[in-house]
């Protein structure tokens, strides 16, 4: 049984139209997460974060809580520098008042997920598959090789940031070796920087 040209044309147009919206919602998530971050609003942000970031920062404020100082020196440096700015920064109140959500919009109100972050970005291509997809970033004028993934969650597209954390960690070592410095040597100088106060011993402690 052939099937008419004219029914294969409504099928494409049909795919066609619905791809075209999916990808105009993903675009749109990312417009207002960044529309958030700029505008410093953290409970607002955490609105268009994915569950598996909230699980990464839920984890987070556990190893913040109870990790001693042998295990915070072998995570990796995204892990540590968030362990360490946030047993810097926070108080023992706060950070036992925080669960995942909380900790990710104090970060952002600290800062330690910076307006440069997003400020030039914007969504280019977009390749879907299901419930997942790839928004490649635009930064300025500039295609980048950099995708964030989103995933959709009861119909909703929300974007994950853990998704391109393995580019912080590149982007951290680099400096790292151009400062000439350790590893503990450096994070020590950029916590002190956040603030102007100097880190007391007690970062390498568990927070309880």
């Amino acid at each position: 049984m052939k099937i008419s040209t004219t029914i294969l044309f409504f099928v494409f147009c049909h795919f066609s139209i619905a791809q075209n919206k999916e990808e105009f919602l993903i675009r749109k998530c990312f417009e207002n997460y960044k529309k958030a971050i700029l505008a410093d609003q953290g409970e607002n942000a955490i609105k268009f974060v994915d569950k598996k970031t909230i699980n990464y920062y839920t984890k987070m404020l556990d190893k913040i809580k109870k990790a001693d100082s042998l295990e915070v020196n072998s995570l990796g440096i995204i892990d540590k520098i968030m362990v360490l700015s946030i047993r810097h920064q926070a108080s023992k109140k706060e950070i036992q008042s925080m669960n995942g959500g909380g900790l990710l919009v104090y970060a952002i109100q600290k800062g330690m997920i910076g307006k440069s972050s997003v400020q030039r970005n914007r969504i280019g291509k977009v390749k879907l598959k299901g419930d997942m997809a790839k928004g490649q970033i635009v930064s300025g004028e500039q295609i980048t090789p950099v995708y964030f993934n989103f995933n959709k969650e009861k119909g909703v597209w929300k974007i994950d940031l853990t998704s391109v954390f393995s580019l912080g960690t590149i982007g951290f070592k680099q400096v790292l070796k151009k400062s000439g410095l350790k590893e503990n040597e450096y994070l020590i100088q950029v916590l002190e920087q956040m603030n102007g106060k100097k880190p007391s011993t007690k970062i390498w402690n568990p927070n309880l």
